[in-house]
């Protein structure tokens, strides 16, 4: 499972649900990236829920980011 996150908004997603050259990962650029945490234990599920079982990687991203991503990207956020 993977977490995004940019200033309140979040997107959660299970890697196994699509491939990663499928996946708009890609569409993220490394410079955005403020934080990447790696959260493999029952810390992930109590925070998290069962979909984090196996692990999740928790991405948080600049704030200046936002005004850099496609509509389309900004959609998937909540």
């Amino acid at each position: 499972m993977y977490i995004i996150k940019i200033a309140d908004k979040t997107m959660n997603h299970r890697l196994d649900d699509v491939t990663l050259e499928e996946s708009f990962l890609n569409e993220l650029v490394p410079e955005w990236f403020e934080s990447v945490n790696v959260i493999n234990d029952r810390d992930g599920v109590k925070k998290y829920g069962s979909l984090a079982e196996d692990g999740v990687i928790v991405i948080s991203l600049k704030k200046n980011s936002w005004e850099k991503m496609t509509p389309e990207l900004q959609n998937r956020f909540k």
